[in-house]
């Protein structure tokens, strides 16, 4: 998949003369054929990466036909090389122009013949499946238990060639360069609970109690290659009386009514470089989503509005607090009547199902830049929230669910930009 085509073509669909003016690790900058105005998209993951001639290029990371060392595919364009077998074998370069230093995983259990997709091998059985899936920034090896009778661990050999291990990083030459994440489990009815993982040797296990969780269950140890990813994303329930609980590991993000006159759901969706200069003119921006499941309440009513980024991730509720009354510098935008969702579909600005024009909530955000002095590629969230719901006395269940970086790069947010920049002499970024 590549996210920087997409939204190219997005730009494309409604600006064919658009031509791409620059690119950057997480956005892609276009210039409109009046040589005056700008489109900005930016992403939350990795859109391009440097190649060994110094060249900006686009991520995909299509699995191609390998044949090397007796892999059978391998990635097509990523800043990492994968490798992999119909056995399940794969081989991981955090650097595809460096072959010296990589780190290998062992066969799986017998699972049979996989299925090839786009980006991923998938083996099944009748009580369990496996998929390795390649991302932008990370490595995926999710592990299904279908029901009771599925096995409640799996393991594998690893082997480190030219790297070391320190905690959960592996390093070359004292650089981390792959950050393994602590598996996470999560239910049918996502409910998250943490892994047991061991290492004896160069034998990984990882481990689950699954009591009182519901099947089907997801294991997903994942592989972090960008090593400047930071995202803070989250989403809370609230009550009457004040934020519940705040969720900021997950595969989806919420918004909307999840009870009513009791409990709403509010997001905050963060982008850590956004380039956008200070003092530019916006004149169009707009939230883009892919939802997760389809949705249908008829009277999910939200807003948005915007932040300065966190420093931090939050741990819970009074870090959640600590954040909302000091960062929100935005006005509001209004979106009553949230049409329904479909399933694995993007809603974006520019499109067939389109969000809403939140150019005053991004404004607001770069005129602070301009007042305090900061230039354009500073961190900005924006917050959406359920609005209305808690004083209406509507049926429970008028709420959205959209993807997160944790579920797929690819699917991650992203804030498209129509702008206008303010040009000092001799100067337009």
């Amino acid at each position: 998949m590549n996210d920087a085509a997409r939204l190219r073509n997005n730009t494309l669909a409604v600006h064919p003369n658009a031509q791409v003016a620059e690119r950057g690790h997480k956005w892609i900058r276009h210039i409109l054929p009046s040589g005056k105005d700008f489109i900005l998209d930016v992403g939350q993951g990795q859109m391009h990466y440097q190649d060994d001639q110094g060249y900006s290029r686009e991520i995909d990371d299509t699995l191609v036909v390998d044949g090397t060392e007796g892999y059978s595919v391998k990635t097509l364009q990523t800043p990492y090389l994968l490798r992999a077998t119909d056995a399940g074998k794969r081989r991981l370069y955090p650097n595809r122009y460096d072959l010296s230093r990589y780190v290998e995983f062992s066969n799986l259990p017998a699972l049979g013949v996989p299925q090839k997709g786009e980006n991923f091998l998938q083996w099944n059985t009748t009580h369990a499946a496996a998929r390795i899936e390649a991302q932008s920034g990370a490595i995926k090896f999710i592990f299904t238990l279908k029901d009771a009778s599925a096995p409640k661990s799996i393991s594998f050999n690893v082997t480190l060639t030219g790297l070391t291990r320190q905690g959960n990083l592996l390093l070359a030459g004292g650089v981390p360069v792959i950050k393994m994440r602590k598996p996470i489990a999560f239910d049918a009815n996502e409910t998250r609970r943490e892994c047991t993982f061991t290492l004896t040797g160069n034998k990984v296990t990882i481990s689950l109690d699954t009591s009182g969780l519901v099947f089907p269950i997801e294991i997903d140890p994942t592989l972090d290659l960008d090593m400047a990813d930071i995202r803070f994303d989250a989403y809370c329930t609230y009550h009457d009386s004040g934020v519940q609980t705040v969720y900021n590991d997950t595969t989806t993000l919420r918004v909307g009514c999840y009870d009513a006159n009791v409990y709403g759901y509010c997001s905050l969706v963060q982008f850590s470089q956004v380039p956008l200069p200070r003092g530019s003119a916006v004149n169009h921006a707009a939230l883009g989503v892919r939802s997760h499941a389809a949705l249908t309440g008829a009277n999910c009513k939200t807003r948005f509005t915007g932040s300065l980024g966190t420093s931090g991730a939050w741990m819970g509720v009074d870090e959640w607090n600590t954040w909302f009354p000091t960062l929100l510098v935005t006005p509001h935008v209004h979106w009553a009547n949230v049409p329904s969702f479909a399933a694995n579909t993007w809603y974006e600005g520019h499109s067939a199902t389109p969000t809403p024009d939140i150019s005053a909530v991004v404004q607001a955000i770069a005129e602070f830049w301009q007042f305090t002095g900061q230039v354009g590629g500073n961190s900005m969230g924006v917050y959406w929230e359920d609005y209305e719901e808690l004083s209406d006395n509507t049926a429970a269940g008028n709420y959205r669910r959209f993807q997160t970086m944790d579920y797929n790069a690819a699917y991650a947010p992203h804030l498209h930009i129509d702008y206008t920049p303010h040009v000092a002499v001799g100067q337009i970024f």
